[in-house]
């Protein structure tokens, strides 16, 4: 769009019927929020990094799902799928199990609604390679889906987000 053409003209109009107030400050709490948090952390819009310390990547998501119990849970269908870890709306999936078997768009939107998850955590996220394209496909399914439900991911993978299907 030309926002050039019509935003100043419109803005004109607005400041001619409305009674403006100038809001303005020194400082940018956007950027105080941002030095506030850890430096191990990369923050982004939409995601955030953290390296993961131990031996074990999986002993995050044991540590948040404590007393959470295998389950096999709804998708569409009729079908199921085996989950390593349920509870109180957060479901608990390896990597091979949620997007290396051919589930579809509709799968994993049944998987959200039916089951009422709110949180989906996934261990073991790869770099995606020519051979993985299947999974890739799947993986970017199933985030589309998570954003559509407003549903959280939370996953360890082996690179951040922008170079996970680098090549």
């Amino acid at each position: 769009l030309n926002h050039m053409l019509y935003m100043p003209p419109f803005i004109r109009v607005l400041e001619s019927r409305l009674v403006v107030h100038r809001i303005e400050s020194s400082t940018d709490y956007r950027v105080m929020k941002a030095n506030m948090e850890a430096t191990h952390v990369e923050s982004h819009a939409d995601f955030h990094v953290a390296a993961l310390t131990g031996d074990n990547p999986h002993q995050h998501f044991h540590s948040a799902t404590a007393t959470a119990t295998p389950a096999t849970l709804s998708i569409a269908w009729g079908r199921t799928l085996s989950c390593d870890a349920v509870q109180d709306g957060v479901a608990w999936f390896r990597f091979e199990q949620i997007c290396g078997s051919p589930l579809s768009a509709e799968d994993y939107m049944a998987l959200v609604e039916v089951n009422q998850l709110h949180t989906l955590a996934v261990s073991g996220v790869p770099r995606f390679t020519a051979e993985l394209h299947n999974e890739a496909r799947r993986f970017t399914n199933l985030i589309d889906c998570l954003y559509e439900h407003q549903c959280r991911l939370q996953c360890t993978a082996a690179a951040p987000p922008h170079e996970l299907m680098a090549d």
